[in-house]
């Protein structure tokens, strides 16, 4: 904890960070009043419009994940708590918070100051991946409260499945945290990490339904990708959900085994 501690503290006690966080307590305790805005809409445009909206078996409307905008499906919190870290919300914030950590740290140079004073670039690279893991806790449990919250004010607080809601919990977070391992490997690979990053988020998500209909529905990448995992974990069943903790923890590993293979042979 001693190595990370300076690390952790400029990126915790960072006014990006304050922004973040701001922004999270904001748009979740939001949330619910963005969900009834979606389901008004929903009423008023055409079925193949809504449907843009999906991703897999689940509507991405940004701030929420849920397998239905039908006011009457969402009467329970089930949906709505786990459906808030499975937004493209949450995963844009991941991005623009790690790679804004880093860059400052490259741009600061504290990375080369670490390596000249003689640091291992092995114990460096690491170090930096924790710090990041580290920092997304706060955001994750920032905005949990902010959503439960919301939905007390808004009398939605009956939990029909209290396990399942745990339990897929649990698998986000251990795939935000994979995410966030990722997120941080492309922050030391790519110049421009936040652009590269981004462009990742929008289009891979889209990859399972193109190819689904170039295939004609035969074949299905849904459940291989991790930020399509993130998106549907709400919906997806017990077989799923152990695919979805399975792809968090061999991507995961294998962003960390490149990036650090990269690092070792980077010259600053």
């Amino acid at each position: 904890m001693k190595i990370i501690k300076p690390s952790l503290k400029r990126s915790l006690f960072s006014s990006r960070y304050l922004i973040h966080i701001t922004v999270t307590v904001i748009l979740s305790i939001m949330s619910i009043e963005i969900l009834k805005a979606f389901e008004k809409a929903a009423l008023l445009f055409p079925q193949n419009v809504i449907d843009a909206f999906k991703s897999g078996d689940n509507y991405n409307i940004g701030i929420l994940s849920l397998p239905s905008l039908n006011a009457a499906d969402n009467t329970s919190c089930d949906n709505i708590i786990t459906g808030i870290l499975s937004g493209s919300f949450f995963i844009f914030l991941i991005v623009f918070l790690i790679t804004s950590f880093i860059g400052s740290e490259k741009k600061g140079g504290y990375m080369l100051f670490a390596i000249t004073k003689g640091a291992k670039r092995s114990k460096l690279y690491t170090k930096y991946i924790i710090t990041s893991v580290i920092s997304l806790f706060p955001l994750i449990i920032t905005c949990q409260i902010g959503v439960i919250f919301s939905l007390l004010i808004n009398g939605i607080a009956k939990i029909q499945n209290i396990k399942r809601v745990f339990v897929i919990v649990g698998i986000q977070i251990l795939i935000i945290i994979a995410i966030g391992i990722c997120v941080t490997v492309v922050s030391f690979l790519a110049k421009k990490a936040s652009l590269v990053c981004l462009c990742a988020v929008v289009i891979v998500p889209l990859l399972p339904n193109y190819l689904s209909v170039f295939t004609n529905r035969k074949i299905d990448i849904t459940n291989y990708l991790l930020l399509s995992c993130l998106i549907e974990s709400a919906s997806m069943n017990e077989t799923e959900l152990t695919l979805g903790i399975i792809v968090a923890v061999l991507t995961s590993a294998l962003f960390y085994i490149v990036g650090l293979l990269w690092f070792r042979q980077k010259n600053f």
